[in-house]
């Protein structure tokens, strides 16, 4: 109960949480669309904002879940809902919220693969994929901002 009411808590009072809105968004070393690109991310990835300032031509300063800076224009984010990443391993799907549920698909999640995340129960996440396919994964093997 405890893990489920932090996770949400910390899921839902981050002023500054943002994620990925669509595909194939590129990370730039620099906030111009000349700098290198550090990244290619999928939709749903979460980042973390380094600060509220929008930078001219519309770009952010972001953190994501390793800890490196990036820099993204802000109309390829959105903090309208919240996202996951799977941070360690291989992450169990699964149809219910518990181990011995059957696992959602044949394949386990891998890092860096990304969630909307739909809610949370007993140190499990709800995770939505980008095709709209939902299932549970232990909290433990996911990070948000």
């Amino acid at each position: 109960m405890l893990i489920t009411f932090t996770v949400i808590t910390l899921l839902l009072s981050n002023g500054y949480s943002d994620c990925v809105d669509r595909e194939g968004v590129i990370f730039r070393a620099k906030r111009t669309n000349k700098s290198a690109a550090t990244w290619h991310v999928r939709k749903y990835m979460p980042i973390k904002r380094v600060g509220d300032k929008v930078y001219k031509g519309g770009w952010i300063k972001i953190k994501d879940m390793d800890g490196d800076l990036h820099w993204v224009k802000q109309k390829f984010t959105s903090a309208d809902y919240h996202c996951v990443v799977v941070k360690k391993g291989q992450a169990p799907i699964k149809t219910e919220p518990n181990l011995d549920a059957p696992n959602k698909y044949v394949e386990l999640a891998e890092k860096y693969d990304t969630f909307r995340f739909i809610g949370a129960v007993k140190g499990w996440i709800n995770v939505e994929d980008i095709y709209g396919d939902s299932g549970w994964i232990p909290y433990e093997y996911v990070w948000t901002d």
